[in-house]
């Protein structure tokens, strides 16, 4: 859990919201609200580390440079995309950011956002350090309302296909879920989970509605994963996941 005084140190002070009772400012966060530019259908600057806005919040999004380990580029936290093309293929750059979809909540040729969760984070790790964090740019308390998500083309065909770690095979018990924390102004976090797949193979590749009124009124919210896919190591499928439509009150 973190603490009010970690969460201070991460992001320092919030102010609060109009206390006007008839004060209600609802909006939904879209792709298609932020100042992108495309290239192949990704974000154009998706090299370029820093978060990016839509509206009035932050998205993280950091990029670590691995080419001397053969690595190439690691992209974690959120990637505007608008890729409609949801077969498997090999070209790297582009097949991670793909959702099973085929497109956005509008539908084909839509931007949507596709985020990587960074496996490594523990329950200690900072609200600053979240791979998958947003943010009010301003430090108003939100209340997040709902968003649509999406199995991740590239989770979707791991699983489907298996792959070095899953030696057992994807059984009809097998799972994979996405949770959504709200950090509170005291420092306590709420969360809730939506299974991505459930058990007996279903997975949501259409947009589907994640409920997330019971996150509360945050300063912010984060997303983690987790699966039954696991080996000593932790989990050994791709910890990617589609997101449209976030919708938020003040």
């Amino acid at each position: 859990m973190l603490s009010a005084a970690g969460l201070a140190l991460a992001m320092g002070g919030f102010s609060s919201c109009s206390e006007d009772p008839e004060f209600d400012s609802t909006e939904t966060l879209t792709a298609a609200e932020g100042d992108f530019g495309w290239k192949n259908d990704i974000w154009d600057q998706n090299d370029i580390n820093g978060q990016f806005t839509i509206e009035d919040y932050g998205f993280s999004h950091t990029v670590t440079d691995f080419t001397a380990e053969g690595y190439g580029l690691i992209v974690k936290g959120f990637t505007p995309s608008k890729i409609a093309d949801n077969s498997q293929h090999d070209v790297l750059y582009e097949f991670p950011y793909a959702s099973m979809s085929g497109g956005g909540v509008k539908g084909p040729g839509s931007s949507y956002l596709v985020a990587y969760w960074d496996t490594e984070e523990t329950e200690e790790t900072l609200f600053a350090n979240r791979s998958c964090r947003i943010v009010e740019l301003e430090g108003e308390r939100f209340q997040p309302q709902s968003a649509m998500v999406c199995v991740n083309s590239y989770l979707y065909y791991d699983l489907l296909n298996g792959n070095d770690f899953m030696t057992d095979g994807f059984a009809d018990t097998d799972w994979v879920t996405l949770t959504a924390h709200g950090v509170h102004e005291d420092g306590t976090v709420g969360e809730t989970t939506f299974y991505l797949v459930n058990t007996g193979k279903s997975f949501v590749t259409s947009w589907t509605k994640f409920d997330l009124t019971a996150l509360g009124t945050c300063v912010g919210v984060y997303f983690t994963m987790d699966s039954s896919f696991k080996n000593e190591y932790g989990l050994v499928v791709p910890t990617y996941f589609c997101i449209d439509n976030i919708v938020v009150k003040d």
